[in-house]
């Protein structure tokens, strides 16, 4: 077992008995089977001028498909001095994920900062993103969740992003307060031309979608309806994901062959099965993005479904045809083939698509 981790320090201000205190953070992580990650606290000892052990107070497994908050409660170490240690640990073996990215960790005393807007004009974390020079770059195939609020009369709320040619793109506002009456405008990144808007009211849960017309630069702005309005219950929880597809939709393939169909967006962790697992398994792989390997077995057909987390989406479902293979030639028939290195099409693996097709020219040559 291999164990990374890197040390950084947060310093707090004194923290009474009786107060309240968390340690929050933004996190992003993707992790295969046997691999993890730990929060993990040390208390100092003043009596014996030691650190205790370390105590592993939250573990991390799986994946997320965004970046997301983490909020940990620890007020019952209020009036210690504490280590915080973020522990990555991964089996010694081949198959790897991404691993864990930790952003904006704060310790926070609630009680003396009340971070829910309040009419005192409190800012989220996002400020100053009043105007599209102040939006922060945001990556649309990777997806965000934001959490924001208007602040003050005329607040926006404004983020920049790249998006793909067709993709299509879910914006979901959860949590709105019982104040904030939305709208989000889409504009063009080279003319502030305003592609698209949508409205969200008060207390909603609502999901809309957009179709990227082209590859480049956009700007999503989200203001209240009557910008006087401001402070308590203005928060809105804003996703932004690509909409989940599996391509391609059919696949055909000889006995013993193997191909690969690509996951895109939604929400994961993904579910895979095969309707007919002795004709075609599969074998779901995250590593880098995520991608679906099928293995022809015998000569028929099966559909393989690909769902993701989200209670909402319908799952994919992909056609495969597997195809008997030719007949093994006559005893003493010269036979040829080309063995070639290069790793296998992962995803992200570039060079697998020439690899093969110079295998194939050499073959035939």
């Amino acid at each position: 077992m291999i164990m990374h981790s890197k040390l950084a320090e947060v310093r707090s201000s004194e923290v009474g008995a009786t107060e309240e205190i968390h340690l929050r953070f933004w996190h992003w992580f993707s992790y295969d089977p046997g691999d993890y990650a730990e929060i993990q606290i040390s208390a100092y000892n003043e009596s014996t001028g030691d650190w205790e052990p370390w105590e592993t107070i939250e573990t991390i497994v799986d994946w997320s498909s965004v970046w997301s908050p983490m909020d940990i409660d620890l007020t019952d170490y209020a009036c210690n001095t504490i280590k915080i240690g973020f522990l990555h640990i991964t089996e010694d073996d081949v198959n790897i994920g991404a691993g864990w990215y930790i952003d904006d960790v704060r310790l926070v005393l609630p009680e003396r900062f009340q971070e829910t807007p309040s009419e005192t004009g409190q800012a989220d974390i996002y400020e100053p993103d009043d105007t599209r020079d102040q939006a922060d770059i945001t990556d649309l195939n990777e997806g965000t969740v934001q959490l924001h609020s208007f602040h003050q009369s005329g607040d926006q709320d404004w983020i920049k992003l790249y998006g793909s040619k067709s993709q299509v793109y879910t914006f979901n506002v959860t949590d709105a307060g019982s104040r904030a009456n939305l709208v989000l405008n889409i504009y063009d990144g080279d003319t502030d031309y305003l592609l698209k808007r949508f409205y969200f009211q008060a207390e909603c849960e609502k999901s809309i979608s957009w179709t990227c017309p082209e590859d480049g630069l956009y700007y999503v702005a989200t203001v209240q309806i009557t910008p006087e309005i401001y402070g308590d219950d203005t928060q809105y929880s804003l996703e932004i994901y690509p909409s989940f597809t599996a391509e391609p939709a059919t696949l055909e393939l000889n006995e013993g062959a193997s191909e690969t169909i690509t996951i895109r967006g939604g929400k994961g962790p993904y579910t895979v099965v095969s309707s007919d697992k002795s004709i075609a398994s599969v074998q779901l792989f995250t590593q880098a993005g995520a991608f679906v390997k099928v293995e022809g077995l015998v000569a028929g057909t099966a559909s393989i479904s690909i769902s993701d987390s989200s209670p909402d989406t319908e799952a994919r479902q992909v056609m495969v045809t597997v195809i008997e293979s030719a007949e093994a030639p006559p005893a003493g028939t010269l036979s040829k083939a080309v063995i070639v290195a290069g790793g296998g099409p992962y995803q992200g693996n570039a060079l697998w698509d020439t690899t093969q097709a110079l295998a194939r020219y050499v073959y035939i040559a």
